[in-house]
C-alpha cells in the first residue's frame, strides 16, 4: 500500500473487491443422487478357503497347505494379497486402480444431470455469466465446490449465480465439510444443512445465515438443487458460480457504527452479489470495501493472471 494516507495499492497490486472469493460451477465435482452404502465390514474370521492339491511332501512340516495361518487377516487388511505357493507364503502388495483416482468431470453432451453449456462473449453483449459460461443442473443433482484460498478467518455470506430456464423457484441445500482445520479461528466447522432460495426473476441469492470459515483450511461446499413444485416443465437450473463475500461485521473494530447502517442501507453486499449493479456500487461502498480488503487480505494482493481475469470479468 502506499500515497498519502496508505491508502492505494502500490503498482503490481490491487485491492480485491467483496466477490473476490468466486468459484465456477465448471470446475466443480459432480454429485449426482444419494451416495453409495457403505461397503459392509469384514467379516470377524475369514472365510474357509476352498481346499488345495496335496503338494510334496518336501513341503514345510509347520505349514499345512490346507489351512492358512492366522495372521492371512491382519495381512488382508494391510493390503496385501495373502498366498500360499508349494506351501510358501507369497503376499503381493495390492495397488489402486488408476480409474478411481481419476476425478469425475462434467460432460458437455446433453441428456445428462450435470452438463456443461459454454457461452460466448460478443461485443456490446452483457455478460451475465463468468468463467465458461454454465452448469445446467437438473432436479436433485448438485455440485461440490473446493474452497482453500481465504486469508482470514471470518464469516462469510455464500452466493449463488445463477440463470432460471423457468420462472420456477429452486432451492439449494448447502453444507460444508472440513477437511482440514486451518489456524482455528473460527469455534467450530460448519455443521449441518441450510438452505438457500433462488427466485426464478433473479439472478442472485444470498444464504441468510453466514458459514464462519478457517484462514488455511480446506472445505468441500455441497450444494444440490431441487425446484419448488409449481406445474412447469423445466426440470433444470443453469449455475454460474459459487461466491464468498466477507462479512463486515465479522471484522473486529473496523468502523463506526454509523458505516455499519450505512453498509446495510445501501445494500453493499447484495450489490456485490450481483454480477453487473447498473450504476456501479454506491461511494459509501467503495470506500468501505477497500478498507475491509485491506484489512482482510492484510494490505493490498498482487496481481495475477486469475486475478486480471476476474477485474475484466466484473468490471464491464
Amino acid at each position: 500500500m502506499g500515497g498519502r494516507r496508505c491508502s492505494e495499492p502500490t503498482a503490481g497490486h490491487f485491492l480485491p473487491p467483496l466477490d473476490y472469493f468466486l468459484y465456477e460451477a465448471e470446475l466443480a465435482a459432480p454429485l449426482q443422487g444419494s451416495p453409495p452404502p457403505p461397503p459392509p465390514p469384514p467379516p470377524s474370521t475369514p472365510p474357509t478357503p476352498p481346499p488345495l492339491p496335496p503338494t510334496p511332501s518336501s513341503s514345510s512340516p509347520l505349514l499345512s497347505p490346507l489351512v492358512l495361518p492366522r495372521c492371512e487377516q491382519i495381512y488382508r487388511e494391510q493390503g496385501y494379497d495373502f498366498k500360499v505357493r508349494d506351501g510358501v507364503v507369497v503376499l503381493v502388495r495390492r495397488t489402486r486402480r488408476a480409474g478411481r483416482r481419476r476425478r469425475q468431470n462434467l460432460s458437455l453432451e446433453p441428456g445428462h444431470a450435470l452438463q456443461i453449456i459454454p457461452r460466448q462473449r460478443a461485443a456490446g453483449q452483457l455478460i451475465t455469466w463468468t468463467g465458461l459460461g454454465f452448469v445446467r443442473v437438473l432436479e436433485g443433482a448438485g455440485l461440490r465446490f473446493t474452497v482453500d484460498n481465504l486469508p482470514s478467518s471470518m464469516d462469510y455470506q455464500l452466493v449463488i449465480r445463477y440463470e432460471p430456464e423457468s420462472p420456477s423457484d429452486w432451492l439449494a441445500s448447502v453444507s460444508a465439510i472440513a477437511g482440514s482445520p486451518g489456524n482455528g479461528g473460527c469455534r467450530g466447522d460448519p455443521k449441518g444443512s441450510r438452505t438457500l432460495i433462488l427466485p426464478g426473476n433473479s439472478r442472485g441469492g444470498v444464504l441468510d445465515s453466514p458459514l464462519c470459515l478457517n484462514a488455511d483450511a480446506r472445505y468441500l461446499v455441497d450444494v444440490v438443487f431441487n425446484k419448488q413444485p409449481d406445474g412447469s416443465n423445466s426440470n433444470g437450473i443453469l449455475i454460474d458460480s459459487m461466491g464468498l463475500i466477507p462479512s463486515i461485521e465479522s471484522v473486529q473494530d473496523f468502523c463506526s457504527q454509523t458505516d455499519l447502517d450505512s453498509f446495510r442501507r445501501f445494500r453493499c453486499i447484495g450489490l456485490a452479489a450481483e454480477l453487473d449493479p447498473q450504476g456501479g456500487l454506491p461511494e459509501v461502498c467503495e470506500g468501505l470495501v477497500k478498507s475491509m480488503s485491506a484489512r482482510i487480505h492484510r494490505g493490498a494482493v498482487r496481481e495475477s493472471s486469475r486475478n486480471i481475469v476476474h477485474d475484466e470479468v466484473h468490471i464491464i
